[in-house]
């Protein structure tokens, strides 16, 4: 079993107003509720992003390194406004910029929403934003930073409350989870 740490962003957020005698359960749910308002917050986000995978030899030393630069933003479906998923534009992988003579972004757009469901047109935009992604796909967790604190995977964890720290001047509760 693994056992993680919560505190930072998500507990920073919404530490703010909680007496220590709180129960823990509401302390979880406040901050799932706080996820929602953090992921609002991305909605009209465009953004640079750059990835750098790197593989390395048993001896430590680096043996590959693939950096891969994209346009970033949060797509909102058309078929249903309440979801929204990460897309990358990818303009250069190892600094070479991708050539895209027979597709642009509206081009791209205008063929998903030609799909069949709301789940294959999901798909084709995580598969067009990890498709230089060769050795670890990373999709969600721009926007879905806490997935453990929603309703529906809470049952399957165990939590703690450790104890409160201080970050940046604000008491924030410290949650473990396993």
């Amino acid at each position: 079993m693994f056992k993680f740490a919560v505190f930072g962003f998500i507990l920073f957020a919404f530490s703010a107003g909680f007496s220590s005698a709180q129960d823990l359960e509401t302390i979880l749910k406040n901050a799932d509720a706080q996820t929602v308002v953090y992921t609002e917050g991305f909605k009209d986000l465009i953004s640079k992003e750059t990835k750098t995978f790197e593989s390395y030899k048993q001896n430590g030393d680096l043996s590959k390194r693939q950096i891969i630069e994209s346009n970033f933003l949060v797509y909102q479906s058309e078929r249903d406004a309440s979801v929204v998923s990460e897309f990358r534009n990818v303009t250069k992988v190892d600094g070479k910029p991708i050539s895209e003579k027979n597709r642009t972004p509206d081009e791209f757009f205008s063929q998903i929403q030609k799909t069949g469901s709301l789940e294959s047109e999901l798909e084709k935009v995580q598969k067009e934003s990890l498709r230089f992604d060769k050795t670890l796909e990373i999709y969600g967790l721009t926007l879905m930073q806490a997935p453990v604190l929603s309703d529906n995977f809470r049952p399957f964890f165990e939590f703690v409350l450790t104890g409160n720290e201080t970050v940046l001047g604000r008491e924030v509760y410290v949650v473990a989870y396993q």
